[in-house]
């Protein structure tokens, strides 16, 4: 096949017009077939037509707009990039390319073959971001749902490569993993190598593995319920009730087509098994309760049975306190995958709760704290990039800010920040706060930067405004305020403002000679 004669005709064709052309997804699809057409083949063509240029300058023309929506659908690899480049991390009302690239989407995906195993490639790099926490769960389910989205063709085939994947896991659990098993993979075997690794833990309760959270979150939206309970139950040891219960009607259905409740009601209470792995139900406070008292009533030494009920009453208590909104409550997994819940803020009834941590080791800074030091740090880099260039004009500033947003993506490792968010005036959702948090928390640990408070007390270090190491809760009055009016100050005093200012700086200094040059 001639590249230059027949693959590259076919890509103008479909990004210069709004109408798809059958015939030259028709030439697409053969190309795709073609063995002699590799991936490298595939990026010099794209890369002809403009698409490097359009990712490094995020350059969005209608044609651009739909070259890289065609590249993302090619080139799986270039999946997570192309959702990057068009903002789809968080979507709410589509703009002009968002709409460009989704009407492409649409009239391309009916014409592609079934199965849709090109698309089902580009999911698959998508779950190792979403492993790693570098893209969404809004964003990996914006893109399997939306009506017009060429991916969401794909969702039943991804599930079912899942399914699949899970079962063949569950058959080798106590064989040799050999070369066989692995090719046998329908999905990239690095999104299941923790999983295998530590199958025989996680088999007996011994080992969570916490990454596969998002991916239950995920299928849990999907209403995918068997499988949404099974990466529950490797990443949090349990599913809820609600998960639980809904997992095992689906499954007693399958058993019996015409159930009756009572049966019902005996298998849901049964050890119920999920691709060879047992789900657990996480008990409510009533059956902790009765699970304490039963021990209690056991024939016991008089000292024990005089501890134990004072030991309850001070559980429960603690139990019943932590459902109020000062409250502070965190754990060794839940600061390993998102931090300490109270570094987020949280809106109840439209008041602003601020910021109450509990401190732990390695504690990372809050998302109080990084709404004012990554704004300070963008505005002053920017400040003295455009003193290195008097003459340049506003839209100057405008690419500078955007080349400081692009190296504090690098810098974190993350591509899912959004910078508005940080805006005083914004109410950022739980899961942007988290990327925000976890980003900043990455580069603290890479950088070995211990954490230092940046926001000032109120009381100016009196102890009313201190958290209670022993028991874990802030007991600061609701509502109080922990800031002070110099809180900036703080920030531009910190290490982590120097360092990071100094990075981002450091990094722009090979491309800031091209600007200062035109």
């Amino acid at each position: 096949m001639n590249l230059e004669t027949s693959l590259r005709p076919a890509i103008r064709k479909l990004i210069h017009s709004s109408q798809v052309k059958p015939e030259a997804v028709g030439v697409i699809v053969a190309g795709l077939e073609n063995e002699n057409v590799t991936a490298e083949d595939w990026e010099t063509l794209f890369n002809k037509e403009g698409a490097e240029i359009a990712i490094k300058q995020k350059i969005y023309s209608p044609q651009l707009v739909r070259l890289i929506t065609l590249r993302a659908i090619v080139i799986p690899e270039t999946l997570p990039e192309f959702l990057a480049w068009l903002n789809m991390q968080r979507v709410k009302k589509l703009d002009q390319h968002q709409t460009i690239s989704l009407e492409l989407q649409k009239d391309i995906g009916l014409l592609f073959p079934r199965p849709q195993e090109q698309l089902t490639k580009g999911i698959n790099y998508l779950l190792m971001n979403l492993l790693n926490q570098q893209i969404s769960v809004d964003c990996v389910y914006w893109l399997l749902t939306t009506d017009g989205s060429a991916w969401a063709y794909a969702q039943k085939e991804f599930i079912t490569d899942v399914k699949y994947d899970l079962q063949l896991i569950d058959d080798y659990s106590t064989g040799q993993l050999d070369q066989k098993f692995f090719n046998r993979l329908k999905s990239r075997k690095q999104i299941w190598a923790t999983l295998i690794s530590n199958w025989q833990g996680i088999q007996k309760g011994n080992h969570k593995s916490e990454e596969y959270q998002p991916l239950a979150e995920l299928l849990a939206r999907l209403k995918e319920y068997e499988l949404a309970a099974y990466f529950y139950q490797v990443s949090q040891g349990n599913v809820n009730n609600d998960l639980f219960y809904k997992m095992a009607y689906e499954k007693y259905l399958q058993i019996h087509p015409h159930p009756t409740n009572v049966p019902y009601q005996k298998y849901r209470n049964s050890h119920i098994t999920v691709y060879g792995l047992q789900i657990k139900r996480k008990p409510t406070l009533v059956e902790f309760i009765d699970h304490v008292l039963y021990f209690i009533t056991l024939e016991v030494d008089m000292k024990i049975r005089f501890v134990v009920p004072i030991s309850l009453l001070i559980l429960v208590s603690g139990w019943f306190i932590g459902a109020k909104s000062w409250e502070s409550y965190t754990d060794k997994t839940d600061i390993e995958k998102s931090l300490c819940s109270k570094t987020f803020e949280k809106d109840d009834k439209n008041k602003d709760i601020k910021n109450c941590q509990v401190i732990v080791l390695n504690p990372g800074y809050s998302f109080s704290e990084i709404k004012q030091l990554i704004p300070a740090v963008v505005k002053d880099v920017i400040n003295e990039k455009t003193k290195q260039n008097p003459g340049a004009v506003e839209q100057t500033e405008e690419n500078i800010k955007k080349e400081v947003l692009e190296k504090l993506e690098s810098l974190t490792g993350s591509t899912a920040l959004q910078y508005e968010d940080l805006n005083s005036g914004n109410e950022p959702t739980l899961e942007s706060q988290k990327q925000w948090v976890t980003a900043i928390y990455n580069y603290q640990i890479k950088k070995n930067e211990t954490y230092k408070k940046i926001i000032a007390d109120a009381n100016n270090g009196s102890g009313d405004n201190q958290c209670n190491l022993q028991i874990g809760i802030c007991l600061w009055p609701l509502g109080q305020n922990t800031t002070t009016s110099n809180g900036v100050n703080d920030v531009r005093s910190s290490e982590l403002y120097k360092k990071l200012k100094n990075d981002i700086s450091a990094a722009m200094k090979p491309q800031q000679s091209t600007v200062n040059s035109q």
